[in-house]
């Protein structure tokens, strides 16, 4: 508790609500002699949002599941507009999405629009882009291989043969705020240092020529 003597200011320093509900602290002086006088701070809740992550997968055609990852200070509810693909239907705060999708047994590619609403927010939109059954998928993620995960703040990436010739990183926390960014070319490993962050899940961004990835780092 804070002291003082006749006239003088209280300062009250208050740190930022995140969440959506609005807060109220009460504060309380007390002076010899005299009775107790509360006073009243209130604090407006955050405005609603919501992130998710990938906007955008291509699949194979054989029947499967894709994981979107949902970062929100509010609770939300999603839906998909193709009756091939169903997703989780309701969420709050940061979770994941997961897309169940059934085989593609036609000609033609095609896209499920998956739109995720949070509570008094703006809808956002990801794509689910399903190949005819029989057509591959680049799989970029079989080059890039990330070790150890959890570690204590230090991750290694390695692209071995060399054969990625450029990677784009960037690292995001569970609030989606981009912490760390970089442009790796020419070589055949890199270290990511979060040794300086808290512990936590945090999404590393990996784009190269022709694909971008997502991978969860887990520093401990």
């Amino acid at each position: 508790p804070s002291t003082g003597n006749g006239n003088g200011t209280i300062i009250a320093t208050y740190e930022e609500n995140t969440s959506v509900q609005s807060r109220v602290a009460f504060i309380t002086v007390t002076a010899s002699g005299a009775v107790p006088v509360t006073v009243t701070v209130s604090q407006a809740g955050a405005a609603p949002w919501l992130n998710i992550t990938p906007q955008s997968q291509t699949v194979g055609g054989a029947a499967g599941t894709s994981i979107f990852d949902i970062t929100s200070n509010t609770s939300w509810i999603a839906s998909s507009d193709a009756p091939w693909c169903t997703v989780t239907p309701a969420g709050t705060g940061n979770g994941i999405l997961q897309a169940d999708y059934e085989e593609n047994a036609t000609a033609e590619t095609r896209t499920a629009n998956i739109l995720v609403t949070p509570a008094g927010g703006n809808p956002q939109l990801a794509q689910l882009i399903q190949l005819p059954l029989g057509v591959g998928v680049s799989k970029i993620e079989a080059l890039i291989h990330i070790y150890p995960n959890p570690s204590h703040g230090r991750f290694s990436i390695t692209t071995p043969g060399k054969r990625i010739i450029s990677i784009e990183i960037s690292v995001f926390d569970a609030s989606g705020r981009k912490i760390q960014h970089a442009l790796l070319e020419g070589k055949e490993s890199y270290v990511i240092d979060l040794s300086n962050v808290p512990a936590g899940v945090y999404t590393a961004m990996l784009t190269t020529e022709n694909q971008t990835i997502y991978r969860k780092l887990v520093v401990q």
